[in-house]
C-alpha cells in the first residue's frame, strides 16, 4: 500500500512539473507573438505564478506574484488525475481478462 502511494506521489509530481513547464512555454510563446513578452503565467488549471510589465513615469517596471494555495490545488489535481487514470487502466485490464 505504501509503495503504491509513493508511486502515485512520484508520478503526480512528474505530471505536475510537466504541465507547469508546458503552461509556461505556452504562455511565453503566446505573449511573445502578441509583443507582450515579459508577461507570463505558470500553472494549469490554477495559476501559480504570474509576471507582468507596468509602464510608469520612470519607464517600465516588472510586477510579479505567486499563489501558494494554487500550488497545493494543482498538486492535488495531478494526484487525483493519476489515481483516476490508473483505475481506468485497471478496469480496462480486468475487462480484457474476462473475455
Amino acid at each position: 500500500m505504501t509503495t503504491k502511494l509513493i508511486k502515485f506521489s512520484i508520478y503526480s509530481i512528474i505530471l505536475f512539473c510537466t504541465v507547469s513547464s508546458l503552461s509556461f512555454l505556452f504562455s511565453a510563446i503566446s505573449h511573445k507573438s502578441n509583443n507582450t513578452f515579459p508577461n507570463f503565467e505558470i500553472g494549469f488549471p490554477f495559476k501559480i505564478y504570474y509576471q507582468f510589465q507596468v509602464k510608469n513615469e520612470c519607464g517600465f517596471e516588472l510586477q510579479h506574484g505567486s499563489h501558494i494555495n494554487h500550488l497545493i490545488y494543482n498538486l492535488l489535481f495531478c494526484l487525483l488525475l493519476m489515481i483516476i487514470l490508473s483505475n481506468f487502466k485497471l478496469l480496462n485490464l480486468k475487462q480484457l481478462n474476462k473475455k
